[in-house]
């Protein structure tokens, strides 16, 4: 608990149910990696959208268990294409939960 000094409230603080780490390397210029943790066993999407919050591929599963996780990407999107250069965002969704980090593609 934590008690909010100028109105004495006590304000509950609990621990987010995931957490996604920037991505590795970045910027990039061939493969990112992705690393997130889930405090608790879920439902998980990892999106990753251009920056007109277009989809350019992606990856679920119905039910994960707790712990870390890592997943590369190549920077192709769902058809397989290369994509172009330039500033991506990758969002993870977990049970009513998201968070967001930047990355920056290079040219190779």
């Amino acid at each position: 608990m934590v008690v909010d000094a100028v109105s004495g409230v006590e304000i509950g603080l609990e621990p987010a149910p995931a957490g996604l780490a920037p991505p590795t390397p970045n910027p990039a210029t061939a493969r990112v990696e992705f690393s997130f943790h889930l405090n608790q066993p879920g439902q998980v999407r990892l999106l990753v959208c251009d920056v007109r919050g277009r989809l350019v591929t992606g990856w679920q599963t119905t039910e994960a268990s707790a712990g870390d996780r890592r997943i590369a990407w190549d920077f192709r999107d769902r058809e397989g294409r290369s994509v172009a250069p330039g500033r991506y965002f990758v969002k993870l969704e977990t049970d009513g939960y998201s968070v967001t980090r930047s990355l920056i593609h290079l040219p190779g």
